[in-house]
């Protein structure tokens, strides 16, 4: 465990979990193979597949589709929210 030495190390511990904590929340796994598409809609560029077990950040929802982001990229679209999961319910 991470301990801090006086108060400016404690906020920045602080900061540090409130992030990773927030990251967590949206944080949702592939179920089942899917497309990355530009808009929420099959008629909409296809971007890149996804495959089963890919981790991404859930940005927002419209109706039956998720825009996602992967993480480490700057990569973003949307896939239909039904192939998503919690991560750690794989």
């Amino acid at each position: 465990m991470i301990t801090a030495h006086d108060q400016h190390a404690e906020d920045a511990i602080d900061v540090f979990r409130h992030t990773v904590n927030g990251f967590m929340e949206r944080m949702v796994v592939v179920h089942s193979a899917t497309e990355l598409r530009s808009g929420p809609a099959d008629h909409h560029e296809f971007l890149q597949p996804l495959e089963h077990g890919t981790v991404l950040l859930s940005e927002e929802q419209a109706q039956e589709w998720s825009r996602v982001r992967i993480p480490s990229t700057t990569t973003i679209g949307w896939c239909r929210t039904a192939v998503l999961g919690p991560v750690g319910n794989e």
